[in-house]
């Protein structure tokens, strides 16, 4: 296999899905404050509507991206079962030696 390695590791994927969803929930917590009913000016309620568009926008990236992270979780659990299964199949190991809370690594 020279410097190629098989590794995967579930608790790290777990990690970056996590700060994924993080990272786009300060995104989602501001508000827009509406100014129709305090500044009745010209264009004050397409200012109100345009805000309520992206605060609806913005709350439907986060559930597209809440699902992905959890895709990428369920993934990463499949691929460390999927090398422990190789690993014992084919390689004769239960106990890999390289195994350090849960990565795997061959070389």
């Amino acid at each position: 296999m020279g410097n190629k390695a098989i590794k995967s590791d579930a608790k790290a994927a777990s990690k970056e899905a996590r700060q994924l969803v993080k990272n786009l929930e300060g995104y989602c917590s501001f508000k827009l404050r509406k100014i129709a009913s305090a500044a009745p000016v010209g264009g004050s309620t397409v200012h109100d509507g345009l805000g309520a568009g992206v605060t609806e926008a913005l709350l439907t990236w986060l559930k597209l991206i809440e699902a992905e992270a959890s895709a990428i979780e369920k993934t990463a659990k499949t691929f460390e079962s999927v090398d422990s299964a190789i690993m014992k199949e084919f390689l004769g190991i239960e106990n890999d030696p390289f195994m350090k809370g849960g990565n795997y690594l061959w070389k």
